[in-house]
């Protein structure tokens, strides 16, 4: 694979240190390619900026887990993928499984809180991935309703392995950076900084599956009161108040191992089989939910060509609830950036040339993805052109009517933004931009679109 291939099309989401993006590799219409054996060409690229030492840490440990269960001889269905990993400015990218834009959290949004059935469908799929994990010995770390993804196919798997702890590489007792979590789901062990064993993973089980069952503020106080845990409530079947106190054991040696938990009379009908080989027809289906978190929280449009040009940018984009820019004379728009803190990264002993050596394998290719490329470090690394996130808004308005009045126009209007920035770029910015102009047009009218600014800018792509 060569990641100037990558179709940058939508924005997804932004994290403490990362911003994931939708994309399509190789671009349709590439007949050169072999496709991997998932079922959607779709894919999730993930970019961390490593602003901290906690980010370069998250990225590290992250990696390291991501390409064991790449490697694993058996693949579990209920655990996100990493297909490659390579490095763009330096910085850690991850092309990843992508799910459907929605995850659990945004399903209890949509539909409300689940019942016993719902909820002992998804739950099963959680401990079915969370066991795989645990035959490996790692532990997640951050079991909640946000990292549970939901896959076009309505099923689950579970994401975000960057707090997670790998057992078979600590020959040591556990340091203070690796008792991490969200500390309303976190196990009172890895709290109080004790231990840290795969049964911290079935407390925060307990805790989600009461989340999506329950309204938070009741739940907390729940948790805050004992009573969930001591198994008290009376507005609840037998079975599900035995499977909280059994999760929600404060002393983790007496807590059931998730082995045990499968065991346990809430699941007593479930045909363990069928789950693993994702025979279940799922409750609910993407299609069901119109409105996800990132859309709420994000206040922008996702297709914006300056946002998109982004995902191969130096420094990461700064977003809160609107995208933040700069917008100069002459229509330019500059997005505004958040510079990594050198000073911090330099106290740590992070310096660039440490960075390089820690990262030097941040080169991998799932030996299950059967394609005759490798992903190179374009747009990326010394010598390479930094290109900046900017647009002229009066080069591109009007830019669909132009392609559609003459070939001879497409052409010069791909020559004018590839002079400006650089032929890589313009693939990056204009196709994703051109097929939201283009999305009602007819099928043969797009193609040959398609056609004339592939001639142009080496740029050949189907809708």
């Amino acid at each position: 694979m060569q990641s100037e291939k990558f179709d940058v099309v939508k924005f997804i989401a932004r994290g403490s240190y990362a911003t994931v993006y939708e994309i399509v590799y190789p671009p349709q219409g590439d007949e050169t390619a072999m496709w991997p054996t998932t079922k959607t060409t779709k894919w999730a690229l993930k970019r961390i900026y490593l602003q901290n030492e906690s980010a370069v840490r998250c990225a590290l440990r992250e990696h390291r887990i991501l390409v064991r269960l790449a490697l694993a001889e058996e693949q579990s269905p209920f655990l996100g993928t990493l297909f490659q990993s390579f490095r763009i400015h330096g910085g850690p990218a991850f092309v990843l499984r992508k799910g459907s834009g929605f995850d659990l959290q945004d399903l209890i949004s949509n539909v409300g809180f689940l019942d016993e059935e719902d909820a002992r469908f998804y739950s099963s799929e959680i401990i079915c991935g969370l066991e795989y994990l645990h035959t490996m010995r790692i532990v997640h770390l951050d079991v909640k309703p946000t990292n549970m993804l939901i896959a076009d196919s309505g099923h689950l798997f579970i994401t975000d392995f960057d707090r997670s702890y790998d057992i078979t590489r600590e020959a040591e007792p556990p340091k203070k950076v690796d008792f991490t979590g969200t500390p309303l789901f976190m196990a009172p062990e890895v709290k109080d900084q004790v231990e840290i064993t795969t049964r911290a993973d079935v407390w925060s089980l307990g805790v989600l599956v009461a989340f999506i069952m329950y309204d938070r503020d009741k739940v907390q106080n729940w948790l805050t009161s004992g009573h969930l845990r001591k198994g008290r409530l009376s507005n609840m079947s037998a079975p599900l108040r035995h499977f909280f106190k059994a999760c929600l054991r404060r002393n983790h040696i007496k807590r059931l191992d998730m082995h045990d938990v499968k065991c346990l009379e809430f699941y007593k009908d479930v045909n363990w089989e069928a789950v693993v080989a994702c025979k279940m027809v799922p409750p609910y289906h993407p299609s069901n939910l119109k409105v996800s978190a990132a859309q709420e929280k994000f206040k922008l449009d996702p297709y914006d060509p300056l946002l998109l040009a982004a995902a191969y940018d130096k420094h990461m984009p700064l977003i809160d609830r609107h995208l933040r820019h700069i917008r100069k004379k002459g229509g330019v728009r500059r997005l505004e950036v958040v510079e990594p803190n050198r000073k911090l990264l330099k106290s740590a002993g992070l310096t660039t040339s440490r960075i390089d050596e820690l990262l030097a394998d941040f080169n991998f290719i799932n030996p299950r993805l059967q394609s005759s490329h490798e992903v190179k470090e374009t747009q990326t690394g010394s010598g390479n052109k930094d290109a900046s996130s900017e647009l002229k808004l009066g080069e591109l308005e009007g830019c669909s009517s132009l392609l559609q009045r003459s070939k001879r126009r497409s052409r010069k209007l791909s020559s004018v933004v590839t002079k400006a920035y650089g032929r890589h770029h313009l693939g990056l910015v204009i196709s994703s931009w051109v097929r939201n102009q283009l999305c009602h047009e007819s099928p043969v009218r797009t193609t040959t679109l398609w056609r004339y600014l592939g001639h142009s800018v080496d740029l050949v792509s189907g809708m």
